[in-house]
């Protein structure tokens, strides 16, 4: 049965998510100019952070790290029950379940059509490619916007699928302070879940496709440091940014995702995703 099999394709992933190998680590803000009286936008915005620290038996002392489990008990159980006795009553599993027969295809969306590879696309043109075959398809109210001020936008889904995209206001923040516009933002326009950059990155090797286990495939991927590093203080910006709006709109929530997709290789997983917690924020 297709739900036998892919609570089978779960296992090896859920499993690599509770260990500390694939962890979050708090990040303490240590200064930044979000409040030096004028506006900055994202990308040029300066923050430096630093780990949480804790001290070991030994008396070195190391980051604190917690793994994906423990920071998302209720989505960790759901996810075991279903492995364990295939229910599915969760919404937001139902989304992950529906979303998993189509990776194959989805990954084949996200891939150049032509010899220019990554170089030769337009930050819009992977925008729109995540947009309409990744992050549309998990989120549950499936709707996003793409940056409406992009250049080289185009009407359609630049893959063949030829979906019209959707474009509307992606700016936030305050004039006084951090502000700019996400490449994507994921949920109902006036309300967004999640807000997503592509990223200009470049992967240190490609990741053999032949790998049997998943763990070992994560463990191959590595994106240069200094690549990433450029980037650091613009998606902490946004991060804190969306996290102060998102809390504004629902006080209840305690974790708000920000996503930074590099594009150098969409078929590969590696990528940096903040969560902002009111004023603070995790890597």
């Amino acid at each position: 049965m297709e739900a036998d099999i892919i609570a089978k394709e779960l296992e090896s992933p859920f499993s690599v998510l509770t260990s500390d190998r694939f962890s979050l680590s708090a990040l303490r803000l240590l200064v930044c100019d979000g409040g030096c009286g004028r506006g900055i936008s994202f990308s040029k915005a300066c923050a430096q952070v630093d780990y949480i620290y804790h001290s070991t038996p030994a008396g070195r002392a190391k980051p604190q790290i917690h793994a994906f489990t423990e920071i998302f008990p209720t989505g960790s159980a759901v996810l075991m029950e279903f492995i364990v006795s295939r229910t599915r009553t969760d919404p937001a599993l139902n989304t992950l379940l529906s979303f998993i027969p189509q990776i194959e295809e989805a990954s084949a969306r996200l891939q150049s059509d032509t010899e220019e590879g990554a170089s030769g696309k337009s930050e819009t043109e992977w925008s729109a490619r995540l947009a309409v075959h990744l992050f549309t398809p998990l989120s549950q109210s499936h709707d996003y916007i793409l940056d409406k001020q992009s250049a080289r936008k185009t009407a359609k889904c630049p893959c063949s699928c030829n979906r019209m995209l959707n474009y509307g206001d992606a700016l936030i923040g305050n004039p006084k302070t951090w502000c700019g516009r996400f490449d994507i933002l994921i949920g109902r326009d006036i309300s967004p879940d999640v807000g997503a950059t592509v990223l200009n990155a470049e992967l240190v090797d490609e990741m053999p496709s032949d790998e049997e286990s998943l763990a070992e495939d994560f463990s191959q991927i590595e994106v240069k440091s200094d690549e990433l590093q450029k980037y650091l203080s613009q998606l902490i910006s946004e991060t804190v940014v969306f996290s102060f709006y998102q809390k504004k709109q629902f006080p209840s929530l305690s974790l708000v995702p920000s996503i930074g997709k590099h594009r150098a290789n969409f078929n590969q997983t590696s990528h940096k995703a903040l969560l902002g917690e009111g004023d603070s924020a995790g890597a």
